[in-house]
């Protein structure tokens, strides 16, 4: 029986005992080239990063809150580790009165992040494609026709539609082709806009 002991310097040599633990003469292994050019694999995948401007943090928790501020208290000689244990015990022993602070601040971070979601969304408000004429006829009839056809399910309902589409004529049809080529400029002129304000 053979034990493997430790690596030489060269990867392609190691030492090794036999049962009663004397040490064999070195022997020199050859080892398949395939093996020792692979990469090995990362642990951790790395995270895409974000396209354009990167949307609002996220608000903190009254408790984060508490935390963020008893952390400027730190004693130096502290770890980390051993403090986030008295904040934990210490945010335990507030009243809810002593806890009314931090959580006016979380609701007021909460609302503050409702409207940076809302202005970073129309700001950085992907352009919409155009619509063809049969989506946009879709789109008008289809809470008329799911009112005619109660219990249909929405599939139902657009093959209806699809069906009427199907039996206009092209002067029945023509002013929805009128306005998807309205559509068409609009997602032409939304495209141009949001191509040069991120630089594309």
């Amino acid at each position: 029986l053979i034990f493997l002991t430790s690596f030489q310097t060269s990867p392609f040599s190691f030492h090794v005992r036999d049962s009663e633990h004397t040490m064999l003469s070195l022997r020199t292994i050859p080892l398949r080239a395939p093996l020792l050019s692979r990469p090995l694999a990362s642990s951790s995948r790395k995270k895409p990063v974000p396209d354009g401007p990167s949307p609002p943090k996220r608000p903190a928790s009254m408790f984060a809150l508490f935390v963020k501020e008893r952390m400027l208290q730190k004693p130096k000689s502290m770890l980390v580790k051993n403090y986030i244990g008295d904040i934990a015990a210490q945010w335990k022993g507030l009243s809810e009165e002593e806890k009314d602070t931090f959580r006016k601040a979380s609701a007021d971070g909460r609302e503050q992040y409702k409207v940076a979601v809302a202005q970073f969304n129309e700001e950085n408000r992907r352009p919409v494609r155009a619509r063809s004429a049969y989506i946009l006829f879709i789109s008008e009839n289809f809470a008329k026709c799911q009112a005619k056809m109660p219990g249909a399910l929405p599939n139902a309902v657009i093959s209806q539609l699809s069906v009427t589409w199907k039996s206009f004529s092209d002067s029945a049809k023509q002013q929805y082709v009128d306005l998807a080529e309205q559509d068409k400029i609009r997602a032409d002129g939304e495209r141009e806009a949001f191509a040069k304000k991120n630089g594309k």
